[in-house]
């Protein structure tokens, strides 16, 4: 709170991370943390780039609208420009010719009662973590989004696609479909090095304490599961971002797009949600978008005051909120005199049940709050 400048601000954020405990309860507080500190960084890169005389990449900080923003993240010609116009009013430029997208595009896309911005982002390419070209302004656009949507040819070989670029993802230290290491790491003032649970650990011990070390010289560990080198170096690592994902198969209907999909669908079936859809043929709109909402993690609820019908516009609130969510987002009055709410809908045990502050929500529920 004290930070004043953006460097200021994201090696605070840094710090924070580091020292948060991991667990299940503090995995909303990491994951608000990262997108926050992601938020920053893309901001100090766009910075940067204009500091460099480059106005156009100024436009690659994309201000998040809707119930959430998803970008449409693929190889070059994949489809990401003809998905955006086919589900938005925005007017990308479609072409067959490579790395025709230079900037990020947005464009609302909706879905029932919201709108969800879409961001094409440009081509993903080969070692483009090596920081040629737009590679650390592309990364940062995608790290920014609140989920992605990846985007596969299915007129070319679709699992060479799809190996590619999610190695370039991961490579940048963006995870897709993953839940962060379930490692509690603590820095403490003193103590030394602790660690608790060591014989849940499956690699070289010695070499854990050497890790473990240069990160810091007091610090606690908690391991409750077993746990591998790779997640103490996942968990120490603030950079590393998750991301909920899908893949969209483009071009749905040119010869051979069938076999494609299916040697995609053996290979990745399992870790993504995967949808095949034809622009020209206007086949599997409305799955996508109903697999674009679900990535979101996100609920509508809609508010209700006695004697009137439930707001025609919802709230949109991330999965799993609680009243007490809900109230925040209500005028002061709300959260000062909370007393008790009245739900209907999905959450509720029973018609017009009467719920406390900790009542865990789900999509469109209807929501009457009792003040005292």
């Amino acid at each position: 709170m004290e930070a004043d400048t953006p460097n200021e601000k994201m090696e605070s954020l840094r710090e924070y991370i580091s020292l948060v405990p991991r667990h299940k309860g503090t995995e909303r507080l990491l994951r608000q943390l990262r997108s926050k500190l992601s938020k920053l960084e893309g901001e100090a890169e766009r910075r940067r780039s204009l500091r460099k005389g480059s106005g156009a990449v100024s436009a690659f900080h994309i201000k998040k609208e809707g119930a959430g923003q998803v970008a449409l993240v693929g190889l070059t010609t994949s489809g990401r420009s003809s998905l955006l116009k086919w589900f938005t009013n925005a007017k990308p430029e479609v072409s067959p010719l490579s790395f025709k997208t230079r900037i990020p595009v947005p464009g609302m896309m909706s879905y029932e009662d919201i709108l969800i911005q879409l961001v094409e982002i440009p081509a993903i390419y080969e070692d483009i973590k090596s920081g040629k070209g737009l590679g650390p302004q592309i990364i940062a656009a995608i790290r920014n989004s609140d989920a992605v949507a990846l985007t596969i040819d299915l007129s070319r070989d679709a699992t060479q696609q799809m190996d590619l670029v999610l190695k370039e993802l991961y490579d940048s230290a963006i995870r897709l479909n993953q839940q962060p290491p379930r490692v509690d790491v603590e820095k403490t003032g003193s103590g030394g090095l602790q660690i608790f649970g060591i014989s849940l650990y499956k690699d070289d011990v010695d070499e854990l304490k050497e890790i473990l070390s240069k990160y810091s010289h007091n610090i606690k560990v908690r391991l409750d599961q077993p746990t591998t080198r790779s997640e103490i170096l996942e968990a120490i690592n603030p950079r590393i971002t998750y991301k909920k994902a899908l893949v969209v198969a483009t071009k749905g209907d040119v010869p051979g797009s069938s076999e494609n999909f299916e040697a995609l669908e053996e290979k990745y079936r399992e870790k993504f949600p995967m949808i095949a859809v034809s622009v020209e043929k206007n086949r599997g709109k409305d799955e996508l978008k109903q697999e674009i909402f679900k990535a979101l993690d996100v609920i509508r609820v809609y508010t209700k005051e006695p004697r009137e019908k439930p707001s025609e516009k919802p709230i949109v609130l991330k999965k799993d909120a609680r009243i007490t969510d809900l109230v925040r987002r209500l005028p002061k009055v709300f959260q000062e005199q909370f007393k008790y709410a009245k739900v209907v809908g999905p959450s509720a045990k029973f018609d017009r049940e009467f719920v406390g502050a900790n009542h865990v929500l789900q999509d469109k529920d209807i929501v009457q709050v009792y003040l005292s």
